[in-house]
């Protein structure tokens, strides 16, 4: 999304480029070591660098625009020029105020009340989105970037989708992984989240960009068959990835989107993974599968029951099992088994 500014707008942002870089700049650098005692109005924005007269440290961006636009109507010399610069400094004004916000909500942590108040200004103000998403995608410090992803991540509005989308490739990996998380917390309400998840569980190896795709895909209702296979493909093959965290995301997120039980062979190996944090997610991954046969029954009790194994592990091979058809004696070794916990 991308708003023109007019003549005297260029004025007003020419004036301001020194003071958006040198506030950006100063802020950052006092916020890595402090950010909740930071002043919600920095005192940078009258840094000598802008070549101005300091004003007073309360002044915002939009109040230094203002300053440049009075200039300009003082100068005008007849009624049309003065109409012309009063209608362009609404534009200039509006698109200056939405960045004082942006940069309000990455200076400041909010509680609840004041996310739900500032996410309704953004459902309601598209310029104030465009410039929340605008300083999303540029930040770099990862407590500015997670301030804004909370904000974001109230909203349902499938135009951030491509501006996550970009940042998750964007090499950065702060940035990438506030992107990801952006991507969760709107992905059961907005399918084009979820698509960006399944596009990158076909596109790379990487492990951080993969575990974040099986967060996104968190849920699987409302999904066509199409998409439902392009997920369970790759994700059969990526419970043999190198990286446990990535066979851990893969076996408990197959579990949830599989609806065919052709599967079962597959996530029964996660129960004798390596690993042990793997084969824990994999018995609570099981829980409430909806292809129960003897052979999943089977490995669960041997999880169950097995003394040296992960007290987790067993912990979720119980609780799956406590769902399941079990026979009279197969129900005998279950009780058996929740005595010791």
């Amino acid at each position: 999304m991308s708003y023109t500014v007019p003549i005297v707008g260029v004025a007003a942002v020419a004036v301001l480029a020194g003071v958006i870089f040198t506030t950006t700049q100063n802020t950052d650098s006092t916020l890595s070591t402090s950010p909740e005692q930071l002043d919600p109005v920095s005192a940078d924005i009258d840094s000598p660098s802008v070549n101005a007269k300091p004003t007073s440290q309360s002044h915002s961006l939009s109040t230094v625009a203002e300053t440049v636009i009075e200039n300009d109507v003082a100068k005008a010399t007849t009624v049309d020029e003065i109409e012309n610069v009063t209608q362009e400094a609404v534009v200039s004004t509006s698109v200056v105020e939405a960045i004082d916000f942006a940069q309000s909500i990455a200076r400041e942590r909010a509680d609840d009340a004041t996310l739900n108040e500032q996410a309704n200004i953004l459902r309601n103000d598209p310029a104030k989105l465009a410039a929340v998403l605008d300083e999303f995608s540029a930040e770099t410090d990862v407590k500015r970037l997670g301030r804004l992803r909370l904000l974001l991540g109230q909203l349902e509005d499938s135009s951030m989708v491509s501006v996550a989308e970009s940042m998750v490739f964007s090499g950065n990996p702060e940035s990438s992984s506030e992107a990801l998380r952006l991507l969760r917390d709107i992905g059961p309400n907005v399918p084009a989240a979820q698509e960006v998840g399944v596009t990158i569980l076909s596109s790379t190896q990487d492990p951080q960009l993969l575990v974040g795709a099986t967060n996104i895909l968190t849920s699987s209702a409302n999904v066509d068959n199409a998409t439902r296979e392009r997920v369970v493909g790759s994700l059969s093959s990526l419970v043999q990835h190198t990286d446990a965290t990535v066979r851990r995301a893969s076996f408990s997120t197959l579990a949830r989107w599989s609806k065919d039980p052709s599967v079962t062979p597959i996530l029964l190996q996660g129960l004798t993974d390596e690993d042990p944090n793997v084969r824990k997610s994999t018995a609570y991954g099981l829980v409430g599968y909806e292809h129960v046969d003897s052979s999943v029954i089977t490995a669960l009790l041997s999880t169950a029951e097995n003394a040296n194994e992960l007290s987790r592990a067993r912990s979720g091979a119980i609780l799956a099992l406590e769902g399941m058809p079990l026979s009279e004696s197969q129900r005998t070794r279950l009780q058996a088994v929740q005595a010791q916990f």
